[in-house]
């Protein structure tokens, strides 16, 4: 080898290979870091931070559920009410909670009756407060798909409508009212009306009028 083809190869090793394009993910890092300020009130981000918000609101329900004492308002009540189909009576005028009389369609009795199997006869609290933040949060699933979809609201307004919202879950995972099932079941309609599958979404939602409401108001 000779002393020239030894400088050249040094030379060569010195250089540095060009670097190629910049990897989406990488792209779309150094986009967000640019427009960090921005990030809560430019509704593009709408993804992002209700993606971050929906990870937080997990940790937030496991915290309320053990740290904040569940009330008895209706639970019970729904419970004896399922009990009584169960036994046997089939007489709305016969059927019966805490409460008053049950005075909820027949697609409440068919969703409560598994809930009153899978806790135990409606025993265990504890279970249907995780199966009730379980409803909580694939609603808000739903939700954040629906303003994601249109884009029109800030995505800062998300954190008061559900992390610092102390009434939602109060609703969902301490008082184990029906209504968090029949809004699972709204939200999972609307969303299949916004991707343009009417008949099923009309299914869903009919499903909504067999669990909350009373006579032929949704027909």
């Amino acid at each position: 080898v000779t002393p020239a083809t030894l400088r050249a190869d040094m030379a060569g090793a010195g250089r540095k290979k060009p670097a190629g394009p910049p990897s989406r993910l990488w792209g779309t890092l150094s986009t967000i870091w640019q427009e960090k300020h921005w990030i809560l009130f430019r509704a593009e981000y709408t993804y992002l931070v209700t993606a971050l918000l929906w990870l937080a609101e997990i940790g937030i329900n496991v915290w309320v559920i053990h740290r904040v004492a569940y009330t008895e308002i209706d639970w019970k009540a729904y419970m004896d009410e399922v009990e009584g189909v169960i036994n046997g009576t089939y007489d709305y005028t016969e059927l019966k909670g805490d409460t008053g009389p049950l005075v909820y369609p027949a697609g409440f009795v068919y969703i409560f009756t598994v809930l009153y199997y899978v806790t135990g006869h409606g025993v265990n609290i504890r279970l249907a407060q995780y199966i009730f933040a379980a409803f909580y949060l694939v609603t808000l699933l739903l939700v954040f798909r629906i303003y994601h979809r249109t884009q029109k609201v800030p995505p800062y307004v998300f954190f008061f409508m559900c992390c610092a919202s102390y009434r939602i879950h109060s609703i969902f995972v301490l008082r184990l009212f029906n209504d968090p099932v029949a809004m699972l079941l709204l939200f999972g309609a609307l969303n299949l009306f916004l991707d343009g599958h009417w008949t099923l979404g009309c299914g869903i939602y009919r499903q909504v009028c067999r669990l909350k409401t009373q006579g032929r108001s949704c027909e």
